[in-house]
């Protein structure tokens, strides 16, 4: 038998330097991008990204932002939309399909609670039954509504979506799963976005779709600095995870275009990027630059 020859395989495989970026992931794909207006938030960051890969990216914004974006991103398709009515989805959904836009992906990047459920002393068991309704619509419902009238709502011929297009929600399973003390105004709407997620993909798995749920690490966003004493978790991260940093928007925006892109076609449906806190056994909440003295 011949001798293993090792430099034949550089002929055909050539090495990519580690400076060298993977680009053109979603060439030719459009994509609709939720959460985009803050410029610090993850779904500004993908956008960029999606751009950077060679998508074509299509905007729905809370309408009050409608203006700042519209700024932000100058020359892109940009629609106004209240996720916590059905209506307001379903209504654009009907405006995507006017315009003749068919889309390769989504990303359901929207999250809020009442402001009433943040205020200081607040705990779950006063939680009303308006207050809960309101934030499972909002965060959770949402997502299913996006998806089924992307689809047309059961009419095919008003059908959004493309053959094996993917649909992605983020999520934090640190406080959907388990309890983390700081997290409880968002927690319960997260875990039945999960559960969703997990049917929807069941559901839609069968006509070629994919549904994904990224589970990020905490994030300096205007929603997490929202949460009381949430971002004393963002800043015990470094020293508790491998490499000692924290999870940015744009780590987070490179997983969403790596879910939407053909090479996660084997990938589970929840994907994590958390620089490894979900593997850590304590997380400490209290901000321990605040005992210091």
């Amino acid at each position: 038998m011949g001798g293993f020859a090792p430099n034949a395989l550089l002929t055909t495989y050539p090495i990519i330097e580690e400076t060298d970026d993977l680009m053109g992931l979603l060439d030719g794909k459009i994509v609709l991008l939720s959460g985009v207006g803050i410029g610090s938030g993850i779904g500004t960051a993908t956008m960029r990204e999606v751009i950077s890969q060679g998508g074509s990216p299509v905007i729905t914004c809370y309408p009050a932002m409608f203006e700042r974006v519209e700024e932000m991103a100058e020359g892109t398709h940009i629609f106004p939309c209240d996720f916590s009515q059905e209506d307001g989805i379903a209504g654009m959904c009907e405006a995507l399909f006017s315009k003749g836009l068919r889309l390769d992906g989504f990303l359901h990047c929207v999250a809020n609670v009442p402001a009433s459920m943040l205020a200081e002393g607040r705990r779950f068991i006063t939680v009303t039954t308006e207050e809960m309704i309101e934030a499972i619509q909002l965060n959770a419902l949402s997502f299913h509504w996006l998806a089924k009238h992307l689809l047309g709502n059961g009419d095919e011929s008003r059908r959004v979506l493309c053959a094996e297009a993917v649909g992605v929600a983020m999520t934090f399973r640190l406080g959907s799963q388990s309890v983390v003390e700081t997290y409880w105004p968002m927690g319960f709407s997260k875990a039945l976005l999960e559960c969703i997620g997990l049917y929807l993909a069941q559901d839609l798995g069968q006509d070629g779709i994919r549904i994904h749920l990224l589970n990020a690490g905490p994030v300096r966003t205007a929603a997490a600095r929202g949460i009381p004493n949430f971002m004393a978790l963002y800043h015990a991260v470094p020293d508790l995870v491998p490499l000692g940093l924290n999870t940015t928007a744009e780590d987070v925006a490179r997983g969403i275009v790596y879910l939407l892109s053909p090479y996660s076609k084997g990938v589970t449906c929840v994907h994590t990027v958390d620089h490894g806190l979900g593997n850590q056994g304590i997380i400490p909440v209290q901000d321990q630059r605040k005992t210091k003295t």
